[in-house]
């Protein structure tokens, strides 16, 4: 059932990205994204919450699964942190490792929002709305710092 595939996908998604968070923070250099990225942290940790509580209601287990892109995205994280780079550099491809991250899991939370709705779940449609708004808001406060550390560097 796409639904509930989903749901365990995005909830793997989420907890490779509690995982990766830490360490994007920890190499970054820049206060501002450093701060991005714990506000972050926590964000997705309330996600995952959220994905628990439908999961919970509709009777699906949200683990058993692992997202596959998740994890190909956070080899592309760990590759770019493993590399040596100045210090704007790193910040910058910090910030587009996470601004892609962001795409994947805005797509995911739209695919179940539209599974929400057209299985009148309109309750779990909207809890899960508020996970979108927030990755869609953070994809822009990435887009943000990072016109502003390219144009400190002009």
């Amino acid at each position: 059932h796409l639904f509930e595939y989903q749901i365990k996908d995005i909830y793997s998604a989420e907890e490779q990205l509690t995982d990766a968070l830490p360490k994007m923070h920890e190499e970054s250099e820049s206060k501002n994204l450093q701060k991005l990225f714990w506000t972050h942290l926590e964000e997705t940790k309330t996600h995952k919450t959220r994905i628990e509580q439908v999961s919970g209601r509709l009777n699906i287990e949200p683990t058993g699964q692992t997202c596959k892109s998740m994890l190909r995205l956070g080899e592309g994280v760990n590759c770019f942190i493993k590399k040596e780079a100045i210090n704007e550099i790193k910040d910058i491809g910090l910030i587009d490792e996470a601004k892609k991250i962001e795409n994947y899991r805005i797509a995911c939370y739209e695919a179940l929002i539209n599974y929400s709705k057209s299985l009148d779940l309109e309750n779990q449609a909207e809890e899960l709305e508020l996970s979108l708004k927030e990755g869609q808001k953070r994809y822009r406060n990435l887009s943000d710092l990072l016109e502003e550390i390219n144009i400190k560097n002009d």
